[in-house]
């Protein structure tokens, strides 16, 4: 782990530096401050708030439909399955357990993923949500396809998730 003024993150984190998934230090992330370049939300479900980037991926993966939300769930069950264009796991993230949701849909030249993952912090279940767009990587000629698809194979929606949800107070 290397160690920033009060707050830790992975040696390599995709989320902001866009490392293979491969070099992610998967160890539970610790935010105790807003990390530099990432934003406080107002007090949401139940006076809650969590940090998020500003700015994620590059280029070629981005934040769409504005920045990620988090809720309160009250009636919570995590349903495994597939569907068109969207599955739901439950999948174990930084030592935590999530329910994750994928809703995938294209648009011109796009595809927009939309990730929900929703986890038990002890005094809430919450369901942190965000909307990533996605570049079609093939509509570019060489060498910008092939720095589309590192960019894209490097972005780790889980280490996105786990992050904010570190950041819950």
């Amino acid at each position: 782990m290397k160690i920033l003024p009060l707050f830790t993150v992975p040696l390599c984190a995709a989320v902001i530096t866009g490392c293979p998934a491969a070099e992610i230090d998967r160890a539970p992330v610790v935010l105790e401050a807003t990390p530099e370049g990432w934003v406080r939300s107002p007090p949401v479900a139940g006076g809650l708030t969590f940090a998020y980037p500003q700015r994620v991926g590059g280029e070629f993966v981005m934040l769409a439909a504005g920045p990620p939300t988090m809720e309160a769930v009250q009636d919570y069950a995590c349903v495994a399955g597939d569907e068109e264009n969207s599955s739901t796991e439950r999948r174990a993230v930084g030592g935590k357990t999530y329910c994750v949701t994928k809703t995938s849909e294209g648009a011109a030249g796009s595809t927009f993923n939309t990730y929900g993952y929703t986890t038990d912090i002890g005094r809430a279940v919450v369901r942190v949500s965000f909307t990533v767009r996605l570049v079609e990587c093939g509509n570019f000629d060489e060498p910008t396809q092939a720095a589309c698809t590192k960019e894209q194979a490097s972005f780790d929606p889980d280490a996105l998730a786990s992050s904010i949800v570190a950041s819950i107070r």
